[in-house]
């Protein structure tokens, strides 16, 4: 089960400009307000190919890795840590990986309450709600690389009390 931790970001950062969602990008929450393990978050983020070549590459030297490096996601000030295995996948808190050569980071998370994340009206209605994104990888014994930092618009319905929004 994932526990949500919220802590200050005090990460290395890298002089990368800030941009809205690009194409390709995708995030699906879900959850309901009141119950701050109910959500879930599907995402697929383009990752910036400069900070991408910082990283290292595999073994067989053709394709950038992230195993054995801790990924950091900052919805705003909240964070969610994990550490990617030898083949660089992480399975907990959240389920991550890079897929094949294209730069794209593919996230599955579990007990994310979208009010934690977002600031959200009580009420039913639809609108939008600003959340910058940051999310981070630091390489076994190196500095944080940021490779993903931007500020992204989360249009949202709510009803009865249930949440559902996507940028």
């Amino acid at each position: 089960m994932m526990t949500r931790v919220a802590v200050v970001c005090l990460m290395a950062m890298l002089a990368l400009p800030v941009f809205a969602a690009a194409a390709g990008d995708k995030l699906i929450m879900q959850g309901n307000l009141d119950d701050l393990t109910s959500g879930k978050v599907e995402a697929r983020f383009n990752l910036d190919q400069a900070a991408l070549k910082q990283l290292p590459v595999s073994e067989k030297g053709k394709k950038t890795t992230i195993a054995g490096a801790t990924l950091t996601i900052a919805f705003g000030s909240v964070t969610f840590t994990g550490v990617a295995d030898s083949k660089g996948n992480i399975t907990d808190p959240f389920k991550a990986k890079l897929a094949g050569n294209s730069g794209m980071l593919q996230l599955h998370a579990t007990d994310i309450a979208p009010s934690a994340v977002l600031t959200l009206p009580t009420t039913d209605g639809t609108g939008s709600a600003p959340v910058h994104l940051t999310i981070t990888v630091t390489p076994v014994g190196g500095t944080a690389i940021t490779v993903y930092d931007k500020d992204l618009t989360v249009n949202y319905s709510i009803k009865k009390g249930k949440f559902k929004g996507k940028i």
